[in-house]
Formats: structure tokens, sequence, C-alpha cells
């Protein structure tokens, strides 16, 4: 009996580990781009505005997605969604290995984007409802702390592989990761057996519409979306894509070398949000929080972006602190679960994940390429321009933080 009670409360932590690990894969493919703008360039023939476009193709199915993708892991449990995904990613990403022409590459992008959106929302899901409450916003803050890892490995890692085997071939290596995730969701994740039929009931007798329009209703809900959603816009537009570009041209350096100073804001996100939900939770204030921190990653990203003479070694540093102090994006995470009813929790995970999407990879990012593109040619002049619209970000993100109430 002792044993069995033990493994009871080891397979939902196994269980929302390797959800989380596919959150990390989620993060590798989108940000995978990014290390490979110059062939996708030659490839298809496209500027700066165009191979961003390209890259953000994913954020436009993953973005729409969200709601849908919650309600659909209400409904049929986060084990079956899993694995339905990682196969399909799989095809996606050996389309686009194999796209010798725009229109190819851009439709298997969309597909990723599609089959990506339910990934964040199933680990989050699998923390709500199969782990200890208590436990939440630390564990929230861990699951997206697998998710930047899984950028950290886009921009080390998969830079040097396409270095060495080039970008088609580095899309294979992760058609084959893909459908290792899915059999190791099929024969690991557990959905919440405890609710079984109350599940069930959940599912036949609510009004799913009727709760998702009165959710939208709510005022803090789009407080605490679009905060979330302008916070991660920083991490998306710049450390998922033109952090890379922007380190070359300003230090003259290799493209492995600005990549690693690139993951930094990666490392420092998936320290900082596991520690602002650790925060959040021994002080129990979050307002303060959501005020404080994206304000601290303006300066932050000011003197990144516009500070001269600074030398790579505290460039580092300084993108490091950018992504710790962007963590803050989980805590609207956290408000959403306490202001929502238990059977919509998956809904609003999804509905928080959307709009934590919404901002950075299909605005901020297409539009630092137009505004680079409107300059005469690419120059230290023409990114500092164009980043511009990160700290106007963070400052209409901390006047949104004086407006959440917590419950």
């Amino acid at each position: 009996m002792e044993q069995h009670t033990s493994q009871n409360k080891i397979w939902p932590w196994l269980g929302w580990f390797v959800a989380s690990f596919a959150g990390l894969y989620q993060f590798l493919l989108q940000t995978s781009t990014s290390v490979m703008i110059p062939d996708l360039e030659k490839a298809f023939a496209l500027d700066a505005f165009g191979v961003s476009v390209l890259s953000s193709s994913f954020f436009y199915t993953y973005l729409i997605c969200q709601i849908p993708a919650g309600i659909l892991i209400d409904y049929f449990r986060p084990r079956r969604m899993i694995v339905i995904c990682q196969l399909t990613i799989a095809i996606a990403c050996i389309l686009f290995a194999n796209a010798t022409n725009l229109w190819t590459a851009g439709a298997s992008r969309i597909l990723m984007g599609l089959f990506c959106a339910p990934t964040i929302v199933a680990a989050l899901y699998l923390v709500a409802r199969t782990l200890p409450e208590k436990y939440f916003a630390l564990v929230a803050g861990l699951t997206e702390t697998m998710g930047m890892l899984g950028g950290v490995a886009g921009q080390a890692l998969l830079a040097r592989s396409v270095t060495h085997v080039g970008w088609r071939h580095t899309m294979l290596i992760l058609a084959a990761l893909a459908l290792l995730m899915a059999i190791s969701a099929w024969l690991i994740v557990r959905d919440d057996v405890r609710n079984e039929s109350s599940m069930q009931s959940d599912a036949v007798n609510r009004h799913v519409w009727r709760d998702l329009f009165s959710m939208l209703m709510l005022p803090q809900a789009w407080i605490n979306g679009l905060f979330s959603g302008l916070t991660f816009g920083m991490v998306a537009a710049f450390g998922a894509f033109w952090c890379i570009p922007y380190l070359m041209q300003r230090y003259g350096i290799t493209l492995g070398h600005a990549a690693d100073a690139s993951s930094m804001i990666f490392i420092g996100a998936a320290l900082g949000a596991p520690f602002i939900g650790w925060l959040s939770g021994r002080i129990g204030i979050k307002r303060n929080l959501m005020i404080a921190w994206p304000l601290i990653a303006g300066i932050i990203f000011c003197i990144i972006a516009y500070v001269p003479g600074i030398s790579m070694p505290w460039m580092f540093v300084l993108i490091l602190l950018l992504g710790f102090f962007s963590g803050v994006y989980l805590l609207p995470f956290a408000v959403m679960r306490d202001i929502t009813p238990s059977h919509m929790r998956g809904t609003a995970m999804g509905y928080i994940n959307m709009m934590c999407i919404l901002i950075g990879s299909p605005l901020l990012q297409p539009a630092i390429g137009w505004i680079l593109n409107s300059h005469a040619g690419i120059s230290l002049r023409a990114y500092q321009d164009a980043f511009l619209v990160i700290p106007a970000s963070m400052l209409i993100a901390v006047v949104l933080g004086y407006f959440v109430r917590e419950t």
C-alpha cells in the first residue's frame, strides 16, 4: 500500500516533467529560425522583413489556437493532445526541412504553430489539476524555466548544428526529437485520474462558450493578458530573434558567439520566472512586483541598446539580467488561476498564453524588421531606432500593473 501511494505521488510529477519538456521543445522550435536568418534569406530570396514574417508565421496559428487548445485539453486531457501534437509537429519539421519555396516553408511553420499551441497549456493544466495547489506559482515558474532552457538550446546548440550540418538537417533532427517526445508522453503522462468521474460530468454539463464569454468580460483578464504579452514580448522579439543580428552588427562577432550572448536572456528568464513565482507566494503580493520588474527590465534594455562602450562580458551580464526581470510575465498565470473556476483552468491558461504570445512575435518582431527596412542600410543606428518599441512596451506594462487586482 505504501509503495502504491508513493507511485501515485510520483507519476503526476513525472507527467508534468514530460509535458514541460515538450514546452522546452516548443521554445527550441519557435526560436530556431533566429540562427538560420542568413540561410533562409538565401534559400527563399528574402529581406529582413520577409524572414521575420516567415519566422513569426509560427505564431499566427499558435496565437489564435490558444483558447481552443485549452478547451480541447479540458475535454480530452493532456496525454492524448501531447501525443497527437508531437507526431504532427514531426511531419511539419520534415516539410520545412525539404521546402524548396516560400509557400511550403511558411505553411510548415504555420502547421508547427498550430500543433505547438497546446504544449504549455497542457503542462500548466497538469500543474493546476494534478499537483498540490500550494506549489502552483513555483511549479508554473519551473514550467517556464523548462521553456526558457529550450530558448537557450535554440540559440546556442542549434547555432552550432546549423554551422556543422546545415539548417535542413537541423530541422530533421528536430523532427526526430518530436517523435521521441510523443512516445514518452504516451508512456509516462497520466491525466487527473483522481477526478475522472467529476471531470467527465463537467465535460458533458458545463457551457464552455458561456464560461469563456464570462471570462473575457472580466477587465482583469484583459489587464493581465496584455501585461503578460508586453513583458514576454521583449523576450520573443529581442531575445528570440533580433538580438543575434544586433550583436553581430555591434561587435562584429560570429554567429556562435552572438548566439551564446543571446541565450543569456533565456537563462535569466529560466531563473527569474520560478524566483518571482516563489517570491510572490512568499510575500503574498503580485501587484507591486508587476509594477517594479518591467520598469527595471526597460531600464536594462535601454542600457543594452543605447549606451556605448559596453564590453562583451558586461553585455552577457546585462542580457542575463534582462531575462531575469522579464520573468514577471509569469504572474498573470497565477492571477488568472485565482479568478477562474477549476473546470476552466485549461481555458484560462490557454487565454493567458495566447495573450503572452500576442504582442512579441506577431507584432513587435515584424515591426522591428519593418523599421530596419525603412533605413538606407542596416546599421547600429537603424537597430537603435527599431528597438524604441521595446522600452515603450515596458512603460505600458508598468501602467497596467497599477490596475491589477488580486484576490
